[in-house]
């Protein structure tokens, strides 16, 4: 697992010890980070269930700002291990998707990068983007990357986003979303 981009290009990250955490792929994030790139400079990028945070170090790598989160102390370690690693500083916020997307909202915070990860077994990436859309985290041209596994619908009848773009690479699919936009 390395920076595929940006200033930190090439530096290796450390690797979660346990299987329960799944690091994005280089190819994967190569793609993303292609697709994103030109909206990164000076964005605010949140990198949700962050693993060993390679996507928000990423998106730090290429010129915005990120903040982690994910629920597992383990991982927020890792996130803080590979921060210092690379030189870079953000918030790790170490709570669940739900409490933390409510801080953000309560705080007035948003963002215009949501990238949501969730282990692919559980049914968190479509009540992630259903708690985003109630919490209003996301800048009105934001856009939300979800990474998961089938051909599947993630989003509820009244969600207030719409999906733009659907890869495949292999068994992973990335979604992009974007807020609906009004006729």
């Amino acid at each position: 697992m390395r920076v595929v981009g940006g200033i930190y290009k090439g530096r290796a990250l450390y690797s979660p010890r346990t299987d329960s955490v799944r690091p994005t792929t280089d190819k994967v994030k190569e793609s993303v980070f292609n697709i994103l790139r030109s909206r990164l400079s000076g964005a605010a990028f949140l990198d949700l269930f962050a693993g060993s945070g390679g996507m928000g170090i990423e998106a730090i790598s290429l010129g915005a700002t990120a903040v982690f989160v994910d629920a597992s102390r383990e991982s927020c370690r890792l996130v803080e291990k590979n921060l210092a690693h690379v030189g870079a500083s953000a918030e790790v916020v170490c709570a669940d998707f739900s409490t933390a997307l409510r801080k953000f909202a309560a705080a007035g915070r948003t963002f215009d990068v949501i990238y949501v990860d969730p282990p692919y077994a559980s049914d968190c990436d479509a009540r992630a983007l259903d708690r985003i859309g109630r919490t209003g985290v996301l800048n009105r041209d934001g856009v939300i990357v979800v990474e998961h596994t089938g051909k599947r619908d993630l989003l509820s009848a009244n969600s207030p986003f719409e999906e733009k773009d659907r890869r495949r690479y292999g068994t992973v699919w990335i979604s992009f979303f974007k807020v609906r936009e009004e006729l």
